[in-house]
Parts: structure tokens; C-alpha cells; sequence
């Protein structure tokens, strides 16, 4: 049986054209949905990363950050509410803030730039800092308040309810055995 070349180039080019017909529509379902992958990847991993990168660094809203490595993930995602840790300086009057405020500090050596307080530490007492109220949130046995002491945010957690609205001004203290001073060079703690 001998088959002529025109009946072979027919059947490789219907053998050909059906292998393209397969491969056609399952490539073109890839290329319709490839969008749709594209723009799942980018708002599930793009959030993700740059997550992970901001636990690294030391940033706010005015300030673009800087590298501080592990000392800020381990201080404020260890525990919760995680850890107040403020910016500034360490002097002879104490810790003071980036914006002035002045915190009591222990002694300790190196140039500490970031101060950590948890917030069962901070406690309320007559003696203590003035700061405003910003939010009192009950909870259970506990009550968590958000506080303003200048432009930093700081959080309490006392152990007994307060009879506190916002808007007030409390004198909080920060027991100064559990506070963490973070030295600016190392991000190593300088004391704890």
C-alpha cells in the first residue's frame, strides 16, 4: 500500500492543525486568566513584603524609616499589646523624646535612640508624666488606654477599671526596671 504525497502532507497538515486546535484553546484560557493571576499575585504578596520590610524598620507617617533590624521585630511583636518604643535621646535629665518630652530612664552607656516600655509597665501614678487620654478600651478585668504624651502614641494596660473618659489627662509612670533601652547603632538593646 503505497500512500501518495499529497494524501501524506493532508493528513500531517489535519494532524497538525488538530495538535494546534488542542494547544490553542487551553493556551488561550491560560492568556485570558493570566491577568487575573498576575493581579491576585500582586495584591496578596506586594502587602506581604512590604509588611515584613516595615517590621524591620523604624518608620512613621513623617518619617520615610530606617533599617533597625530584629530590635524592632522582637520589641513590638513579642507580646500583646506589643511594646511602646519611642525615638530620641538619652541625656543627664533622662530619655527625651524626638519631639521634647522627657521620659525617666535608668542610667546606661551607649547612645540609646529608641526607648521600650511595655504597656502593663506604664502604670498610673500622681507622680508620673501628664498625658491625654486618646481611647479607653475596656476589657474584662484589664482596661487599655491609648495615650498622647506630645506627638507619640503610647499604650497602658492597667489591671483594675478606670473611671477615665477621653480627652483627659492622667499622670502615668514607667516602672524603671522594665524599661528597654535600644542603642541607634547596633539596634542592640543597651539595657533591659
Amino acid at each position: 500500500m503505497t500512500i501518495s504525497a499529497d494524501a501524506a502532507t493532508t493528513r500531517l497538515t489535519m494532524g497538525g492543525r488538530f495538535r494546534a486546535m488542542a494547544a490553542g484553546p487551553n493556551a488561550f484560557a491560560y492568556l485570558i486568566i493570566l491577568p487575573a493571576i498576575v493581579l491576585r499575585l500582586t495584591y496578596s504578596l506586594v502587602p506581604l513584603v512590604q509588611t515584613v520590610w516595615m517590621s524591620f524598620t523604624n518608620r512613621s507617617i513623617t518619617n520615610p524609616g530606617r533599617f533597625i533590624g530584629l530590635a524592632n521585630f522582637v520589641a513590638q511583636f513579642i507580646g500583646s499589646p506589643s511594646m511602646n518604643i519611642v525615638e530620641g535621646n538619652l541625656s543627664e535629665q533622662g530619655f527625651v523624646t524626638s519631639d521634647g518630652q522627657v521620659l525617666p530612664a535608668p542610667s546606661a552607656t551607649g547612645s540609646a535612640a529608641f526607648y521600650g516600655i511595655r504597656p502593663e509597665h506604664l502604670v498610673p501614678n500622681f507622680d508620673g508624666i501628664p498625658m491625654e487620654v486618646v481611647v479607653v478600651e475596656p476589657m474584662g478585668s484589664e482596661t487599655q488606654l491609648v495615650l498622647k504624651l506630645g506627638q507619640t502614641t503610647l499604650i497602658s494596660l492597667v489591671r483594675e477599671r478606670l473611671a477615665v473618659t477621653p480627652g483627659s489627662v492622667m499622670r502615668f509612670k514607667p516602672e524603671l526596671q522594665s524599661v528597654h533601652l535600644f542603642d541607634g547603632e547596633s539596634n542592640r538593646c543597651a539595657m533591659n
